[in-house]
């Protein structure tokens, strides 16, 4: 992967309509799988709750940019000392380029990070991707 290709970067509130527009292109995309319904029902847009999710301490938003346009975004929730990553979507444009695993490494880095500030929680917990 060339590291010059993408910027990765925290995700902030003038995102949301891109990041909306990934996600109805991960629906369509989505449609012919077996379960994409539920999956869909289960998994709510974050796009519905963006601003709520910047805002969460316990949450992460990550946008991955190439040529200054957002072409992926990922979602994480931490608990005590667990990440759980919650929805990962990379346009097709950026696809088979990188962008997907950088996206995954910088959410582990930033999981490692918080858990190393966060002395009360010892070792460092799982990371469910």
């Amino acid at each position: 992967m060339n590291a010059d290709l993408f910027v990765i970067r925290r995700g902030q509130l003038n995102d949301a309509s891109a990041i909306s527009a990934l996600e109805q292109q991960c629906a369509l995309e989505s449609q012919s799988f077996r379960g994409s319904n539920q999956l869909l029902a289960t998994a709510p847009f974050i796009g519905n709750e963006f601003e709520k999710a910047l805002e969460d301490a316990d949450q992460l938003v990550l946008v991955v940019e190439s040529s200054g346009e957002i072409c992926g975004f990922a979602d994480m929730a931490f608990s005590d000392s667990v990440a759980m990553v919650r929805r990962v979507y990379i346009s097709e444009s950026a696809r088979e380029l990188g962008a997907g695993a950088a996206l995954i490494d910088e959410l582990r880095m930033r999981f490692k990070s918080r858990l190393r500030h966060n002395k009360k929680n010892g070792p460092q917990g799982p990371f469910f991707v």
